[in-house]
């Protein structure tokens, strides 16, 4: 598993030099979130209890360090260096444990799909599952379905990584939010 973030955080390490080269300093990364805990991801859990895909979990994590520590030492060793780093994770976390704290009724199962957390990624009766359930209101929902968030997620974390923000005492945008970020010379 490692040498998979190894290889992306090599490319990512490569991409970015690049940028800079041609006179980039100003950058924008969100990590991953917890792929584990997404309803298509939770059905595959062999032990058909609650918990997430621990596999899929560790190696999102294993990623966001990696990434973090990356950034950081850029920050340190390349001149002029700035970012914004979203967490993604923990914002997403923080909702699926505590959605109504955050305007939404529902953090596990998706608005459209089928099964258990509407996991089946079959909303709209075109793939091979035609079934499928679809929620009266998206804007109580994290997940739009099985793979993707609602708008109304989307627009809570665009607004969090423009703006910065703190959850839980702990910051979920740095050092830089993305508004700051434009505003430094």
């Amino acid at each position: 598993m490692s040498q998979h973030v190894d290889i992306v955080i090599g490319n990512l390490t490569t991409f970015i030099h690049e940028i800079y080269k041609i006179g980039g300093r100003k950058f924008g990364f969100l990590n991953v979130p917890d792929l584990g805990c997404f309803p298509a991801l939770r059905i595959l859990q062999p032990k058909n209890d609650d918990s997430c895909l621990r596999d899929a979990s560790r190696l999102a994590s294993m990623h966001n360090r990696a990434l973090t520590n990356l950034l950081f030492q850029m920050q340190r060793q390349v001149k002029g260096f700035k970012f914004s780093l979203f967490d993604m994770n923990k914002s997403l976390r923080l909702r699926m444990q505590h959605p109504s704290k955050f305007g939404f009724k529902e953090g596990e199962e998706a608005c459209c799909g089928t099964g258990k957390w509407r996991g089946v990624f079959s909303c709209g009766g075109k793939r091979i599952v035609k079934e499928y359930q679809l929620c009266e209101n998206p804007k109580d929902y994290i997940f739009w379905d099985s793979l993707h968030l609602t708008q109304n997620t989307y627009n809570q974390f665009a607004n969090l990584i423009w703006n910065g923000g703190h959850m839980s005492d702990s910051l979920v945008v740095g050092p830089y939010n993305i508004n700051n970020l434009f505003q430094i010379p």
